[in-house]
């Protein structure tokens, strides 16, 4: 027999059901973690080459793991901060919020990363409606700073130096976002072995 769902109203997480979040998070959170291996072997491959044998080396390498990176933490903002506003969403995203310790000034919480990833097709209309002079340069690894008398136009671009990752014209830092999900890997990690109970937030230095 089909249950009856309960009012919007009178949502909540059991206890028994938050497993079924902290495991759809984890899966995220690994997919995170597992690109920031490949981007770190990939960089000491990039770093250790000479300028005519970086020519050869696939650039796919660092920016394909970057990028998967971005698109989880934009998968991740979700469920901390969703885009309905209904109560039931408010009252899961409050939970987990507490439940896992991410706060209000979290690097995942930005609405413009979730955006360039939630609708990048839109995103890449506008962006080559435009209009675009100048050099095109569709994959770059390097310095992403600096003025230059032609306008450079990257469409994806990564900076080491700086954890810079650059699409459509917006530019991200990486290193931030990569903090916070691996504390929520470590945080979720410990809360599967302990029954999911909470853990305590650590002191400030």
């Amino acid at each position: 027999m089909r249950r009856k769902p309960m009012e919007q109203g009178a949502f909540e997480i059991w206890p028994i059901h938050e497993a079924f979040y902290f495991e759809s998070i984890l899966f995220l959170t690994a997919s995170a973690v597992r690109s920031v291996g490949e981007l770190n072997d990939a960089l000491k491959v990039w770093s250790s080459r000479s300028e005519k044998e970086i020519t050869s080396f696939s650039l796919d390498r660092i920016l394909n793991p970057v990028q998967n990176i971005i698109q989880q933490g934009a998968a991740l903002s979700r469920y901390f901060w969703p885009s309905d506003k209904s109560d039931r969403r408010a009252k899961r995203a409050r939970l987990l919020k507490e439940k896992i310790i991410v706060s209000e000034q979290s690097a995942l919480k930005s609405r413009t990363l979730r955006n360039i990833i939630e609708h990048f097709d839109e995103k890449l209309d506008d962006y080559l409606a435009e209009g675009i002079a100048g050099q095109i340069i569709p994959e770059f690894v390097g310095d992403l700073s600096g003025d230059r008398e032609v306008p450079i136009h990257v469409f994806r671009g990564f900076d080491p130096a700086t954890t810079t990752f650059e699409i459509l014209g917006n530019k991200f830092e990486v290193e931030p976002i990569v903090a916070e999900i691996m504390q929520i890997e470590v945080r979720l990690s410990a809360m599967r072995e302990k029954g999911s109970a909470p853990l305590p937030v650590a002191p400030s230095s």
